[in-house]
């Protein structure tokens, strides 16, 4: 049954509500959306009824005749669809997006209608907050609320902010929705928002935040619902998510997938691929405290119920990839990253750890090949970062700073038999020279790569990133010279190249926030000396390193590349600090 209760003249702004099941629940909310303190001649609310069978239909015609109301029913298709032929009933310039457990303030759409007005044509939203309740399920989904619009009210910015949902309380223009395509329907009641603010922003669209027009969600849902059917619909729209748009996969939750230490990554791989539902140990504990009035139990109620729904969306996630080893290609890869300096013959008064021998360094990369690692250059890691581009099983970044010119005598040969890639990063400033940089230190002058090493090279395989101009400790620099350190680098770099230069690494491994903030705005990606492994959810300009020592075994290069740092150089750094004070002090006890 479809029946129109409006005025004939076209509203300004149309109010899109799907609906599926739940009559008592709409016939509460509903009436906050119509007593609006806007004349009824200035808006309509397009209720949409997605296939329900309980009477929703009649409540409607019986209690909300003669109001600015359409109705549509439809067969069942899912809110995607639902909100789509909404949209396309609608008759308004803007389209607010609403749900059917939604109350409104009576001042909502004006605020809408007044945000609209003036300037470019935008996406409005405000936030939604969760009533209070007593049930868990309601709890942790009011906590899960304020949390983000808390954050979303204190670090809102329309250029910087990442947010871009077509979710419940955002205002549209309706030519918008339509060029856009509307909802996309493969989305399962899940992250269709998200989907769809994406594709408004590649539009165009600027994002305005309404702090101040908040709306309440009517939580009805119970714990066994939130835990297992919306998770596991919340787990499967995320694969489609992150596929569809790359630049949401750093933002997924899906991103930790590759965290934490051992212990933790078999449990999450257990669970992951355990054949029986972690559920069935979860739920037992969780509805005994959720019985007990005891207020001490609050916290693990909270937890228990978090851990099954997040259990539960890392299933769904994992079969919707094809397997938990799809799951981890895709979103779980941990990539260590080793630091080189000079691979040649030691020279006098240059110190020890930053030489490799040739022989030692293919000893080295002989054994990461037995291994089955694949060394991967620092360009092909971020295309993994950002779009998922596929790798090998075992990588890692294989990176030299310097750019001493013994690397193409020694290293790059060695590299090239093993068909390895590697990212060196060059003082752009210095190319063709000597490192000036290590004087102050009584360090040798030594030969540094010239400008058609660099293209005979980057034409084999070698990637070659920034590493400013001079050398600098970009920390003592003012904001001038920072920017000519590593703007410099960057233009200098792509005028050899003829291509963009993408990565940075910081001099001494020296940053602070300024710095790491400039060369976030000039680089993709940038390593520091910080030890440990790479994930996803890494920041793309902190990345990890470990360096390899001239002393290294080969036990101490596996912990590098299983760690990121090796736990055995540290112990025998100590052993030998004990051994030189017990020499020194020994004999005069």
């Amino acid at each position: 049954m479809n029946g129109r209760f409006s005025a004939p003249s076209a509203p300004r702004l149309s109010v899109v509500v799907p609906t599926y099941g739940r009559r008592e629940v709409l016939a509460r909310t509903l009436p906050t959306i119509l007593d609006q303190e806007l004349p009824q001649a200035g808006f309509e609310v397009v209720v949409v009824i997605d296939g329900s069978t309980d009477g929703t239909a009649e409540m409607l015609a019986e209690q909300f005749a003669h109001r600015p109301l359409q109705v549509l029913s439809r067969e069942n298709a899912g809110p995607a669809a639902a909100r789509n032929a909404g949209i396309q009933a609608s008759r308004g310039e803007l389209v607010l997006l609403l749900d059917d457990d939604i109350l409104c303030p009576p001042g909502l759409l004006a605020a809408h209608l007044a945000a609209h007005e003036g300037g470019p044509p935008r996406v409005v939203f405000g936030p939604v907050l969760g009533l209070a309740g007593t049930s868990t399920a309601a709890e942790l989904t009011r906590l899960a609320l304020a949390g983000y619009y808390t954050r979303m009210r204190d670090e809102w910015h329309p250029d910087a902010s990442p947010t871009a949902y077509a979710a419940p309380n955002t205002s549209v223009p309706r030519a918008a929705l339509l060029e856009a395509g509307g909802f996309d329907v493969r989305f399962a009641r899940a992250h269709e928002d998200a989907d769809l603010g994406l594709r408004l922003r590649a539009m165009g669209l600027p994002f305005a935040y309404l702090p101040d027009a908040p709306v309440y969600q009517l939580y009805t849902k119970s714990a066994q619902d939130l835990a297992t059917r919306d998770a596991a619909v919340h787990g499967r729209g995320e694969v489609l998510l992150c596929r569809t748009h790359p630049s949401m996969r750093r933002q997924s939750f899906l991103s930790g997938v590759g965290e934490g230490g051992f212990v933790r990554r078999a449990v999450r791989t257990a669970v992951t691929r355990s054949p029986f539902p972690p559920d069935w140990l979860l739920r037992p504990p969780f509805e005994i405290a959720e019985r007990l009035p005891s207020a001490r139990l609050r916290r693990p109620r909270l937890w228990l119920l978090s851990q099954r729904g997040h259990a539960e969306r890392l299933r769904a996630a994992s079969a919707a990839a094809g397997g938990w080893h799809a799951l981890r290609a895709e979103f779980g890869l941990r990539c260590p990253a080793l630091l080189y300096h000079h691979v040649g013959s030691a020279r006098p008064g240059m110190p020890p750890t930053l030489t490799t021998s040739p022989d030692r360094f293919e000893r080295q990369i002989r054994f990461l090949h037995q291994r089955g690692f694949t060394a991967i250059t620092a360009g092909r890691w971020l295309d993994w970062l950002e779009g998922g581009a596929p790798l090998p099983d075992r990588p890692f970044v294989l990176t030299f700073d310097d750019g001493f010119a013994d690397l193409a005598e020694h290293a790059f040969p060695i590299l090239r038999r093993y068909g390895y890639g590697a990212t060196v990063f060059v003082v752009t400033g210095r190319i063709g020279g000597f490192n000036d940089w290590d004087a102050p230190l009584g360090f040798p002058p030594t030969r540094l790569l010239d400008r058609e090493q660099l293209l005979a090279w980057s034409r084999q395989g070698i990637e070659f990133g920034a590493h400013t101009r001079t050398h600098a400790d970009l920390t003592r620099l003012s904001a001038h010279e920072l920017d000519q350190e590593v703007g410099g680098s960057r233009k200098e770099l792509e005028d050899i190249l003829g291509q963009p230069a993408r990565t940075f690494a910081y001099p001494f491994g020296h940053f602070n926030d300024t710095v790491v903030n400039r060369v976030r705005e000039l680089f993709d990606l940038a390593f520091s000396c910080i030890e440990g492994i790479n994930t996803l959810a890494t920041d793309l300009h902190l990345q990890r390193r470990t360096m390899t020592l001239p002393s290294d075994s080969v036990l101490d290069l596996a912990l590098r590349t299983r760690l990121g740092h090796s736990p055995l150089h540290a112990l025998k750094a100590h052993l030998r600090v004990r051994t030189r004070l017990r020499s020194l002090f020994g004999g005069q006890r």
